[in-house]
């Protein structure tokens, strides 16, 4: 089914986005998906958070090594 008309540059009139038809799942279940993601973006911030204090501690550890180090504790 051929959607646009036109020249060159084919465009798209309101009456045939008007006919188009686009499904969407019953709010219940948009409400369920949406809450689901939430969770899981919940869970990603957690684990973001986890792995920049992980970074942290691993920038900090060549300085505490060079520390021992002169004081003659390795």
């Amino acid at each position: 089914i051929r959607r646009s008309y036109g020249g060159a540059q084919p465009n798209i009139s309101q009456e045939l986005i008007r006919e188009t038809y686009i499904p969407l799942l019953p709010m219940e279940a948009q409400q369920h998906i949406a809450a689901e993601l939430k969770e899981e973006m919940a869970l990603v911030t957690k684990s973001r958070k986890a792995i920049e204090n992980q970074l942290e501690a691993i920038n900090v550890l060549p300085q505490a090594i060079l520390r021992k180090a002169f004081r003659g504790e390795l």
